[in-house]
């Protein structure tokens, strides 16, 4: 049997027909490539000059082989659109008739003879006998991030139930009522684990074990001070406008120096590693004292979290649980607090404040609830990837069990019914079911169309509204708070506390200052573009100095 390529020789041949055509087709896959430049080199002009394609012609300097193109052939050949011509005409150059057929021929005989062999291609794309048109499967289209609104109401309604623990106590409540809104202990976990489920949604793939490329491509020191300046800017406003405030009792009752070095912790953040000292100045901000050490933690834990698979993450959910609970059994078995009420408690009816304000405060166990929250979110992110389980089924049940489950705790610790220790309630029963809430919101949220009713509601545009003020109200609400309620400043300012100059009715009106407050904050000053490039460059001067 000839060679196909002897037609385009001059040679004279019987065609091929039937099984036997398709037979030499699938043997020689580049004889048709082959024939093409030899049809090319046989119609040049004698005597003239060869046209052949110098690197870098039709598709600019140091161009890319086009899908297709044959290796060994130069890029823009035309062998797989089936031009016969392609390139620029070098002057200069003597005829190399032999030279570029030999060319042609052995490159396309070795790209034929290795499909042969291997039975697939290494570095082309087949080309049919027509002229050949890719077939590369596009890979799939990358599951887009949307913004999941429900998780700012969330965020609202948990400062909420904060900022009214901390001062209820001046509304006469009754004692039930007390006692179901002073658990702010057990609360207050959930936002270290949200915290942690946004970083990992904003800063790891969808469908991939990949942290994101912006991740990837920020160093650490740098990554952590962006989180960290988006909220110490606010943190330094309340401090400069309250510092008065603060700094009177100080100086009144421990001197200057207590004065003096309450403030370093407060500018610096550090008074969450204080046990005894975390709540100076504005007290909930130890809060961020912890959050700031989680945030400097965050860019190297979510590298590692970012590549485990869903069964790994899952190993790892459990060791963290572990990690964490340990240390509030130790707590609950040196002092008999298994079955205390903290939140309710005076400080001097606990056992050990100390050791109790450690398992509060201590940035080190706020740094595993904020990981178990990176877990769970990545176990969501994961859902329908390469090599992972689908997502599980949801109804209106998987947001509505864990919401009820929550609510339920709270309410059967006001009642006495569940007499377990804040500590122990937050980390085996709160915790879990407020993870479990927030992989269902999460799931809920990226449907096609959002269904689940409570999803919807929290997705309100009031209520996201109110999200977005969540943050001011929680930096505002202790200054204004003392200035209303602490002995020494309102009876300075007012006669005595407001609710006895005024009466318990006077806590509404402090919810509505603290709203309004968190308002005009955020218009004014969270708003401001100024505040943030000066935010910016700060970040920019600290990462250079460091």
């Amino acid at each position: 049997m000839q060679c196909p390529a002897a037609a385009a020789m001059g040679r004279r041949r019987r065609p091929l027909a039937g099984r036997a055509a398709r037979r030499a087709a699938g043997l020689w896959p580049g004889a048709v490539a082959l024939g093409a430049g030899l049809a090319a080199a046989a119609t040049a002009r004698p005597g003239g000059r060869t046209a052949f394609l110098q690197p870098g012609t039709a598709a600019g300097p140091r161009a890319r082989p086009r899908t297709g193109a044959l290796a060994g052939v130069h890029p823009g050949a035309g062998l797989a659109s089936g031009s016969t011509t392609a390139g620029l005409v070098e002057p200069g150059r003597p005829p190399i008739y032999g030279m570029g057929l030999a060319a042609a021929a052995s490159a396309a005989l070795a790209a034929g003879t290795r499909r042969h062999r291997s039975g697939h291609s290494t570095g082309a794309v087949s080309t049919s006998a027509e002229g050949g048109k890719a077939d590369a499967a596009e890979p799939p289209p990358k599951p887009k991030k949307v913004r999941i609104t429900a998780f700012d109401s969330i965020r609202f309604f948990l400062i909420t139930y904060i900022v009214c623990g901390h001062f209820v106590s001046f509304a006469a409540p009754s004692a039930f009522a007390f006692r179901a809104v002073t658990q702010i202990n057990v609360v207050v976990g959930a936002f270290f684990a949200l915290s942690g489920y946004v970083a990992a949604y904003t800063s790891t793939e969808n469908a991939e074990r990949a942290a994101s490329p912006k991740l990837l491509g920020t160093p650490p020191p740098k990554w952590a001070l962006q989180r960290i300046f988006g909220y110490y800017p606010l943190h330094l406003l309340a401090l400069v406008l309250f510092a008065p405030l603060f700094i009177y009792p100080d100086v009144l009752f421990s001197g200057l120096p207590t004065a003096i070095g309450n403030g370093l912790l407060a500018l610096t953040m550090t008074q969450a590693w204080f046990p005894m000292h975390a709540e100076v100045w504005n007290a909930p901000t130890w809060f961020l004292s912890a959050l700031t050490f989680a945030m400097v933690v965050l860019p190297y834990a979510l590298r590692v979290l970012a590549k485990q698979s869903k069964p790994e993450l899952r190993r790892t959910a459990g060791f963290l649980f572990l990690v964490g609970l340990l240390p509030k059994l130790g707590y609950c078995y040196d002092h008999n607090a298994w079955w205390l009420l903290e939140g309710a408690l005076a400080p001097r009816a606990m056992p050990n404040l100390a050791i109790f304000n450690s398992q509060r405060f201590n940035p080190f166990y706020a740094v595993i609830e904020v990981l178990l929250g990176v877990v769970a979110c990545r176990l969501v992110m994961l859902d329908g990837a390469k090599d992972e389980e689908e997502a599980p089924k949801t109804g209106s049940a998987s947001v509505l069990l864990p919401l009820v489950g929550m609510a339920g705790v709270i309410l059967l610790r006001a009642t006495g019914v569940l007499a377990l220790s804040d500590m122990l309630t937050r980390a085996v029963i709160f915790i879990p079911l407020f993870l479990l809430f927030l992989m269902a919101a999460h799931r809920a949220s990226v449907l096609p169309k959002v269904q689940d009713p409570i999803v919807k509601l929290l997705s309100s545009k009031l209520l996201v509204t109110f999200g977005g003020l969540s943050f001011p109200m929680f930096i505002i609400h202790g200054p204004i708070g003392q200035l209303f309620y602490k002995k020494i400043i309102a009876t300075k300012l007012w006669g005595g506390p407001l609710h006895v100059v005024c009466g318990p009715w006077f806590f509404y009106v402090y919810l509505a200052l603290v709203l309004g407050s968190a308002w005009l904050i955020q218009k004014t000053f969270l708003s401001s573009k100024k505040v943030g490039s000066l935010s910016k460059a700060v970040v920019g001067r600290l990462c250079k100095a460091f």
